[in-house]
């Protein structure tokens, strides 16, 4: 038999991908649904993504409004009616720099778009982890576990304020 595996046990493997397939279809379609039928101010308030990009655009010399008199311009630039102000390192600066030169109409969905990924992949490198190796098993296990954190708060927190925390995470457990 030289490691194929019973017909069972495929089966069983479908079924997961299937699973997987159905229930992050299921959640991505509600939150979709509830995006296009509430205000956008319900689903996205991209605050801490614009600290991003104004931090971007100042490593940039672009804008907000570049005063080389600060002692740290990229962290003492006025708050242009914001309540943050840029807190972290200037090699995440530069980093935010490249993602300064897309245009801030599609950077918030792009923004979720990333995470969406990030999340999935979270979940893809955990269950290779866990040491799953079968393609189905990984697709099927990962889903199912990117729908359930597309349900959490954490997970939706971070789409609705344009944050990098699924981003990190994926890169955290994919290393």
């Amino acid at each position: 038999r030289c490691g194929s595996a019973t017909p069972a046990r495929s089966v069983n493997k479908t079924r997961l991908l299937i699973a997987g397939i159905v229930a992050f279809a299921a959640v991505l379609g509600f939150w979709l649904w509830y995006a296009q039928r509430h205000p956008l101010g319900y689903t996205l308030y991209p605050v801490d993504l614009r600290v991003y990009r104004d931090g971007g655009l100042i490593v940039r010399q672009i804008s907000p409004p570049y005063d080389g008199k600060l002692a740290n311009p990229l962290y003492d630039w006025p708050l242009n009616n914001q309540a943050l102000k840029f807190t972290y390192t200037p090699f995440a600066a530069l980093f935010f720099a490249a993602v300064s030169f897309v245009p801030w109409s599609i950077l918030p969905r792009l923004s979720q778009l990333a995470n969406l990924v990030a999340l999935v992949v979270a979940t893809w490198c955990t269950m290779r982890a866990l040491g799953y190796r079968d393609r189905r098993v990984l697709a099927g296990g990962g889903l199912l576990g990117a729908a359930a954190g597309l349900l959490a708060e954490p997970a939706f927190r971070t789409f609705y304020l344009g944050q990098i925390n699924l981003l990190l995470m994926a890169l955290i457990i994919w290393d």
